[in-house]
């Protein structure tokens, strides 16, 4: 039984070499059929699939010790005219003032079937422009010429890095579909990596061998490559769901990281290190916690902290957070570390996320305020693993500041918040306080609810509807409402009601658009004109402000349902009736909800001459869980179901 055990597992590993081997000898030669295929059997919504996503990993000799080179070969097919959007590439690459990463023999072919001949075009790669992404990442960009429906695109690039810490992580799952991915890393004995696998239980199959041929001799040491495979067939499409963190949550990938570097004597330096030990790192490293003494030492430079020392926490909190909103500009780079020396940035006014932030932290705990540091991840970064002290998991740092006994979590970089709020985008689960002592982590979610009110007065005249409009927005929908205007006439027009309404811009009015502490209010004067018919009005009582399509359109759900925060919606409209018209239709009849999930509360009224209308809901939770994803669909259908209700006037027997 035990030789039959170990024959099979032979001719397993033999059987995923060989399908590696085969899935490279394809590289170069699409067949007639790939180009005659009009549709993906396994997913028939699929603009475009992919065929196969192979990428090597393996180090090179640099100019000190070894270089990490990543060399990525894809396939892809073109279904329909949406799948063209994958004809254009991007190509990461990581930059640094201590060296670059260099992309080189980037080259692609475009397969076309015309006049039963396979056609190709070839591009050679000189045809890019590159975009700066974030502090340290550029995307070198390029789009493939002659791509329509039935194409098939293959393209293929290097990365050569000198960073060993940048081993590429893998991805397996896209937008669409993946037919074979597969990721070969060829490690070497002078570093040890760990990875993580997320999305998935299991491979289709790995495999780790021994390279053969001629050992490869760096100094005194001589070793063989050691090959690792991981293979991903028939990976499902990533379908891009509303309210969710980040794919990066949720995708089938895996996340590498280095754990050690071994010299060729043998002395060893340990990377992946436990909580405690990366915290004692931040705070002795000169871009966080030396950063933060410097701040703390230079404060008399900005600020009267002898005056400050005697108000009360509150007040030292709020001068101190105004006072960088209000000469300090945040580059708009997010970053967990500082990107410029103390000096520079006490000159130039201008940082990154953690320069303004850790600066900020300096400032108050020279003011006698208890404030720390704490990293986290952005939304769109994705949520961190608790479990792994992966140094990439963070991109961002807060303030958390002891006010009075209670702790308030801050960022100073954005002017259109309160000063005991943090940004949408940190919005994210938990972040660790780096503080000497046992980890700490803090829930860096936010259950208060964001607020928005209009109040609609209308009238009726000359086959033209005007409306005195009051809304009014708290937290982050004032935030937003914030940004956008910045005190511009135009954009404040722009940002009211739908495309049909007329703004009358000497009515506006605005309250509260530089006290952030308070909700932000709007008023002004609108004008339509409305939907009339020969002896009928119809008219839509909440001017288009209410969503008119639900978000949740798929059939069932994974992942939970991500708000950010509780939101709140009301609507009154009061109208008065046209001269000469009646009532003829308005919805009364509605069992309004309230649960511990969601309220809806829908209400007409009618006195004489006048009629009113309100609506208000309320998703009273943050998050859902996926298994109430039914529910909460439900909900937004109801909401939209009553915003597209109308109101009809018929025009009074005998008038004209």
């Amino acid at each position: 039984m035990r030789k039959i055990t170990i024959i099979l597992i032979l001719q397993i590993l033999v059987l995923q070499i060989l399908v590696a081997q085969d899935i490279k000898e394809k590289f170069g030669k699409v067949s007639i059929e790939n180009l005659k295929t009009i549709s993906f059997e396994k997913d028939k919504e699929a603009e475009a699939y992919v065929i196969f996503d192979f990428a090597h990993s393996y180090f090179k000799e640099g100019k000190v010790g070894f270089d990490v080179v990543f060399h990525r070969t894809t396939r892809i097919k073109i279904l329909d005219e949406a799948g063209i959007d994958f004809a254009e590439i991007e190509v990461p690459y990581y930059v640094s003032n201590k060296g670059e990463e260099k992309v080189y023999d980037l080259e692609a072919t475009i397969y076309n079937l015309e006049d039963g001949n396979i056609n190709h075009t070839y591009f050679e790669g000189d045809d890019y422009f590159d975009e700066k992404y974030s502090e340290h990442i550029v995307l070198r960009k390029f789009v493939l010429p002659k791509v329509k429906e039935g194409t098939v695109i293959e393209y293929s690039y290097k990365v050569r890095s000198p960073y060993i810490f940048r081993l590429r992580d893998w991805e397996f799952q896209w937008d669409i579909p993946v037919e074979h991915s597969e990721y070969q890393v060829n490690l070497i004995p002078f570093y040890k990596y760990t990875w993580l696998l997320q999305g998935a239980n299991t491979f289709s199959y790995k495999n780790s061998r021994q390279a053969t041929g001629l050992k490869r001799q760096f100094y005194t040491v001589k070793f063989h490559d050691m090959i690792h495979n991981y293979v991903m067939k028939d990976v499902p499409a990533f379908r891009d769901e509303k309210f969710i963190t980040s794919r990066n949550d949720y995708i089938m990938k895996m996340d590498w990281q280095l754990i050690k570097t071994i010299n060729t004597e043998g002395t060893e330096t340990d990377y992946l290190s436990t909580w405690p030990k990366m915290i004692k790192s931040r705070l002795k490293n000169e871009s966080f916690g030396k950063y933060i003494k410097k701040s703390a030492k230079s404060a008399a430079k900005f600020i009267d902290v002898a005056s400050l020392k005697n108000k009360p926490e509150k007040e030292r909190f709020n001068e101190i957070m105004n006072y960088v909103k209000d000469n300090y500009t945040w580059n708009r780079i997010n970053s967990s570390y500082t990107s410029n020396s103390f000096k520079e940035f006490s000159v130039e006014k201008e940082g990154n996320s953690a320069n303004i932030n850790l600066f900020t932290i300096g400032l108050l705990q020279e003011a006698g305020l208890e404030a720390k540091a704490v990293i986290s991840s952005t939304r769109s970064h994705g949520i961190i693993k608790y479990d792994y002290p992966f140094v990439h998991f963070f991109n961002y740092a807060l303030i958390v500041v002891k006010i009075d006994g209670e702790e308030y979590l801050a960022d100073a970089t954005n002017p259109f918040l309160s000063n005991d709020r943090i940004p949408e985008k940190s919005v994210n689960d938990k972040g660790l306080v780096i503080t000497d002592g046992d980890p700490r982590w803090l829930k860096l979610t936010s259950s208060m609810p964001s607020e928005t009110s209009f109040i609609f007065d209308v009238s009726f005249e000359d086959g033209e509807t005007k409306a005195n409009v009051k809304a009014q927005f708290s937290e982050y929908d004032a935030a937003k409402k914030r940004k956008y205007t910045n005190n511009e006439s135009k954009k404040i027009n722009d940002l009211l009601l739908g495309a049909d309404d007329e703004i009358d811009d000497e009515s506006i009015k605005i309250t509260n658009l530089d006290n952030i502490e308070e909700d932000l209010i709007l008023e002004f004067t609108s004008k339509r004109d409305e939907e009339f018919t020969a002896d009928k009005i119809f008219f839509s009582p909440f001017f288009d402000e209410i969503m008119d399509e639900y978000p949740l359109k798929q059939k069932t759900r994974k992942y939970p349902i991500d708000l950010v925060y509780p939101k709140k919606r009301s609507y009154k409209t009061i109208m008065t009736i046209p001269e000469g018209y009646k009532v003829d239709y308005v919805l009364k009849d509605y069992k309004n909800i309230d649960n511990d999930y969601f309220s809806l509360t829908y209400a007409v009224k009618e006195t004489e001459g006048k009629i009113s209308i309100e609506l208000s809901y309320y998703f009273k939770k943050y998050i859902y869980p996926a298994t109430a994803y039914g529910r909460i669909k439900y909900y937004y259908k109801e909401v939209v179901k009553l915003g597209a209700e109308k109101v009809v006037f018929v025009k009074i027997d005998g008038e004209e």
